[in-house]
């Protein structure tokens, strides 16, 4: 894909955004990039300036966020401009230095020249984000301005240094179109990392290779570590979802001990660091020079502790690190190694199951689902719509990159922007649903990990069926088409986010007081949330946005905390619901449509498994191909003469094939197996 498509698929998004929400489009552009790069791991969450009537202002400061552990206050400044295809601009120093002098201006009439100009501003979102600078100014480091852009960067640079400002460090940085579209269109989760070791290139040992992966015992400097991780952060920590950054446990604090009283001994009591990276680059002597996207799967605490020494000024000098390192040449693999990897490391604490839940067979069974369930045609389309669940980032537009025009809009018209769905989407949408608005509103990464504690795919994973499925997805359309109707309404005051959460946690929280459940089947076939419906969550939601406002202090920070909601337990009114058909059904009703889907998908998880689909008998199959008939397909029929003759085919595809076999059993067809010829039943 070139760079003008993106640029054009990306105003599209902003277009339809800005019709759906009746928002401009420049802050359309602001809400889409924010998501973008909060997925990039560079902030956790972000606060936007939706609400204030002062011109000046919004043209200064577009959003705003805090990261306590970094001590980094960031301020984003949105410079959009309406363009076409065929004329897009450069972003030049003369709009840059003009929108810096700005921010300065800004904060110096926050810090300098108060005079009660802030409390004048009454409870707008400036106000907050004054009240934020002046209570967090004390534990700043550095300062931050972001400027976000559809424009192109003539010279690419990383953030730069711009001196101090009221005693603190200032660094700028920049995301333009280019910028966007290499992080979205590399199919990566992070931007491309390359660290450079030229300086001091790292000692390295060979300790086994194969075709696809190979590893190596490195020593790396704990000063360099340090350094890398101060500057990507947890870009680098990418497959180990936790971050190590207080000292709250046992080892965390001997790390930190052993680094302030016996650094000479720390490699001797260290189990080190276990890392992967996409490729690597050797000096004459077999030194390393340089490694792409580096990412440290195992030893997140130890990297964070010696950050944390070298930040407190503890001397790294002469401390070493071991360190893993495995080389991924083969993409393909990333998603089954890396998690394994991980698993099995040796390391001071275990990873969980939920700490690789980025590489999860979760994600991979509703991209599966996405892909092959095509739902019902919405009266008065042509055709059906499907949703694209994005399960690494990038997918959506990766999936057009080689496709003629004309194909492309195919694909488009098949599964359109509006319909994707990515990992962080579903899980504030589920989260919601299942009543942890506070922890929604905490953000797309803090939220995701809450998420990711919840599913429990080695467990029970029939659950996570087709069923579980279309109820993901017709809970998301209700979200989505919720919020699109929230910026329109008289009483909105802004924090669309937190008010959404809210409402849509206080209907669930309704239904299950009375033992009731959203219909999925029947809204599955409307592809479209009942205007009755919407109106209960705008009732709602007036509500919770005055519940919100009369809170004394910021309001989104209230909606992060649990109390927020223990305060609506207690003052708000359980909502008078009752069966309605086509869009409430009693519970018990809904759990025997889920129930029948687990097993049904236990049946399915059973089946697929090579040795036994391996054992099927040749005549067997042969009358299994019959029964699939014009459903047969070239793929297909090679799979099956591959299982046959005993070769390797891989899961995805044996999924495929099990849904046939099942089929075929439910039927009457009768499975026999080469083992002593006895039929399979299923039960």
């Amino acid at each position: 894909m070139e760079l003008v498509e993106y640029f054009d698929i990306l105003m599209e998004e902003v277009r339809e955004i800005a019709i759906e929400t009746g928002q401009i489009k420049s802050n359309a552009f602001l809400e889409c990039s924010l998501d973008r790069v909060t997925e990039t791991g560079e902030i956790d969450a972000y606060e936007i300036l939706s609400v204030d009537d002062r011109d000046e202002i919004k043209s200064t400061i577009s959003a705003y966020s805090f990261d306590p552990v970094f001590g980094e206050f960031t301020l984003f400044v949105n410079l959009f401009e309406e363009m076409e295809q065929d004329n897009i601009k450069n972003l030049t120093n003369s709009d840059l230095k003009p929108a810096f002098q700005r921010v300065q201006r800004f904060l110096k009439k926050v810090f300098e020249k108060d005079d009660g100009w802030s409390s004048s501003l009454a409870r707008t979102d400036t106000f907050f984000l004054i009240k934020e600078l002046k209570n967090q100014w004390p534990g700043t480091k550095t300062l931050k301005v972001i400027f976000i852009t559809n424009k192109l960067l003539s010279k690419r640079y990383e953030h730069s240094e711009k001196g101090t400002l009221f005693g603190k460090k200032v660094a700028v940085g920049i995301w333009d179109l280019q910028r966007f579209f290499e992080v979205e269109s590399s199919g990566n989760e992070r931007e491309q990392i390359i660290i450079s070791f030229e300086d001091a290139p790292l000692a390295a040992l060979e300790a086994s290779k194969s075709d696809d992966l190979t590893s190596y015992l490195v020593v790396m400097p704990a000063d360099k570590l340090a350094e890398i991780y101060g500057r990507y952060r947890s870009r680098v920590l990418e497959q180990n979802v936790r971050s190590f950054l207080q000292n709250r446990s046992k080892v965390n604090k001997g790390i930190k001990i052993t680094l302030s009283e016996n650094p000479q001994r720390f490699f001797a009591y260290n189990n080190g660091i276990t890392s992967t990276a996409k490729g690597i680059r050797f000096s004459d002597e077999n030194k390393i020079l340089e490694l792409e996207n580096l990412q440290i799967v195992n030893g997140g605490q130890t990297t964070a502790q010696i950050y944390n020494a070298h930040k407190e000024g503890i001397d790294l000098k002469g401390v070493d690190v071991q360190m893993k390192l495995n080389v991924i040449t083969d993409e393909g693999i990333i998603d089954t190694i890396v998690p394994n990897i991980a698993k099995f490391a040796n390391s001071q604490n275990p990873v969980s199951e939920a700490d690789l839940f980025s590489n999860s067979p979760f994600h991979q069974r509703i991209e599966e689902f996405s892909r092959t369930t095509i739902p019902p045609i919405i009266q008065g389309s042509a055709r059906s719509e499907r949703w694209f669940y994005e399960r690494s980032r990038g997918q959506y537009l990766n999936e057009q990159g080689d496709l003629t025009p004309a194909k492309k809009r195919e694909f488009q018209r098949t599964y359109p922007k509006p319909k994707m769905l990515t990992k962080t989407d579903l899980a504030l949408v589920l989260n919601a649903w299942d009543i942890k608005p506070h922890e929604v509103s905490k953000g797309a990464q803090g939220n995701f990990k809450i998420f990711a504690k919840s599913i429990e795919m080695e467990k029970t994973p029939e659950k996570y069926n087709k069923q579980y499925f279309l109820d993901a997805i017709i809970k998301t359309m209700i979200y989505r088409d919720f919020r699109k109707e929230i910026p329109k309404q008289p009483w909105y005051s802004g924090f669309p986010a937190n008010v959404v959460a809210y409402s849509v946690a206080w209907f669930a929280y309704s239904l299950k007081e009375h033992e009731l459940s959203i219909d999925v089947m029947s809204l599955w076939k409307k592809q479209k949330t009942p205007e009755l419906l919407l109106q209960v969550l705008l009732d709602v939601a007036e509500s919770v946005n005055a519940h919100l406002l009369g809170y004394a202090g910021n309001p989104t920070t209230y909606a992060k905390n649990e109390q927020c909601w223990r305060n609506m337990l207690e003052n708000f009114d359980i909502l008078s619901l009752s069966e309605l058909p086509g869009t409430i059904v009693a519970k018990d009703f809904a759990d025997k449509i889920r129930a029948e889907a687990e097993k049904e998908r236990a049946i399915l998880e059973d089946l697929v498994d090579e040795v036994k689909l391996l054992s099927i008998h040749p005549d067997c199959w042969s009358n299994i191909k019959t029964f699939i008939g014009r459903q047969m397909s070239e793929g297909k029929n090679n799979d099956i003469e591959k299982l046959r003759r005993g070769e390797h085919v891989p899961e995805f595809k044996l999924r495929q094939l099990a849904k046939f076999v099942h089929q075929y059993q439910k039927q009457g067809g009768e499975i026999v197996f080469i083992s002593n010829l006895r039929p399979y039943a299923v039960s």
